[in-house]
C-alpha cells in the first residue's frame, strides 16, 4: 500500500513541507494557511478517493493489490508496442539530429570548450523541444521495461545510450526525471518482493542521484554560485558537496513559488485551460491564452529558481479551494 501512487504522492509532499519548514534558506517565505490547505487537503482527498474506489470494488475487506506482471510483460514485449516505439524513436532521432545540425552544437560540448557557444537554455526548437522530451521519456521507460521483462541486452544498450542525452543537454531536470521514472517503475513492479534491504538500495541510489545532480550543477554554474543564490541561514560545511544545497533549493522553491502566488488566483477560470495547454506546443498555448484573455504566469520569489508544480496549473484553472476535491476524483479513478 505504501508504494501506491496516492500514498507516494502524499508522502513526497509531506517530505517537501517538512524540508521547507526547516527554513534553511532566506529565499523561502513563511508558509501560508492556504498553501497548507491546498497540499495537505489534496493529498488526503487523493487517498480518500483511492480508498473509496477500493471499498467500491472490494467491500469492507480491502485486498492488497499488486500489478499483474503478465499484463506488463505483454505490454513491454508485444510486437505492436515494439513497432510503435520504433516509430517514436525514429521520429525523436530525426528531429533531435535536426536540432543539433541547426543549433550547431550541444551544451555539454560547448561547456567543455568544443565548438561554438551554446547554453542549455538556448538549445532546441521552441514549441517542439518539449514534445521531443516527452517522446524521449516514453522511449526510455519502454526500453528499461523491456529489459526488465525480457532481459534483452539490446534494450539495455539502447537504454544506456539514451541516458547520455540529458547529460549532453546539461539538463538536470531531465536527469532527475529519468532516474525517478526508473526508480518508481522498479518500485511498483517489484513491490511484492521489496524488503528493508531493497528499500536501502533505492535510498543509496537516491543519494547517488543527488550527487550527480549537484556535481552537474557545480560544473554548469559553480559551487559558490548556488551557495550565494541559496542565501542559506547557516554556514554551509566545506566538506559537504553542494549537491545537497542544489536539491534542497530545487525541492523547496517549487513550493515557495506556489506559496508566493497562491492568493493571486482569487478568480479562477473553472475550466482546465492551463492544464490542457500543457500538452500543446508553446506557440499554440500562447494563441489559446490570447483567445481566452488568460494570464498563466506564476510570480517567482527569485528568478534564479523557476521550479513549479502541477498545483500551479490547477490553481490557475480551479483555485486553491476546489483543487483538493479534484484530487478526490483522480484518486477514485486510480
Amino acid at each position: 500500500m505504501i508504494v501506491s501512487p496516492p500514498f507516494l504522492f502524499f508522502l513526497v509532499w509531506l517530505s517537501v513541507i517538512f524540508l521547507y519548514m526547516l527554513g534553511l534558506s532566506n529565499v523561502l517565505q513563511p508558509l501560508k494557511a492556504e498553501t497548507i490547505y491546498l497540499i495537505v487537503g489534496s493529498g488526503v482527498l487523493l487517498i480518500l478517493g483511492w480508498l473509496a474506489a477500493r471499498f467500491w470494488i472490494d467491500g469492507l475487506t480491502l485486498k492488497r493489490r499488486f500489478i499483474d506482471k503478465e499484463k506488463y510483460f505483454d505490454v513491454f514485449t508485444c510486437g505492436i508496442v515494439r513497432r510503435r516505439i520504433k516509430f517514436v524513436v525514429v521520429f525523436w532521432l530525426f528531429f533531435t539530429f535536426l536540432e543539433i545540425v541547426i543549433f550547431k552544437n550541444l551544451p555539454l560540448l560547448s561547456a567543455l570548450g568544443v565548438g561554438p557557444d551554446m547554453r542549455y537554455t538556448e538549445f532546441g526548437f521552441r514549441g517542439l523541444h518539449g514534445g521531443l522530451n516527452a517522446l524521449y521519456f516514453v522511449s526510455i521507460i519502454y526500453f528499461i521495461g523491456n529489459f526488465f521483462f525480457s532481459r534483452s541486452k539490446f534494450s539495455l544498450v539502447i537504454f544506456l545510450l539514451l541516458l547520455i542525452w540529458p547529460f549532453l543537454l546539461m539538463q538536470r531536470m531531465m536527469i532527475i526525471a529519468v532516474f525517478l521514472q526508473v526508480v518508481f517503475f522498479a518500485l511498483i513492479v517489484n513491490q511484492q518482493s521489496l524488503n528493508f534491504r531493497g528499500y536501502f538500495k533505492y535510498f543509496i541510489f537516491f543519494l547517488l542521484i543527488i550527487l550527480v545532480f549537484g556535481y552537474f550543477g557545480d560544473f554548469r554554474s559553480g559551487r559558490e554560485h548556488i551557495l550565494r543564490l541559496a542565501d542559506l541561514t547557516f554556514t554551509y560545511p566545506e566538506w559537504l558537496p553542494s549537491a545537497f544545497a542544489w536539491v534542497y533549493l530545487y525541492v523547496t522553491t517549487s513550493l515557495n513559488n506556489l506559496n508566493f502566488s497562491i492568493e493571486i488566483f482569487q478568480d479562477p477560470f473553472i475550466f482546465p485551460v492551463e492544464l490542457l495547454s500543457r500538452v500543446l506546443p508553446s506557440f499554440a498555448r500562447s494563441y489559446i491564452f490570447n483567445v481566452f484573455n488568460y494570464e498563466a504566469e506564476v510570480e517567482l520569489v527569485a528568478n534564479a529558481f523557476n521550479a513549479s508544480t502541477v498545483f500551479s496549473s490547477m490553481i490557475h484553472d480551479f483555485g486553491y479551494v476546489l483543487t483538493p476535491f479534484l484530487f478526490f476524483i483522480v484518486g477514485f479513478i486510480l
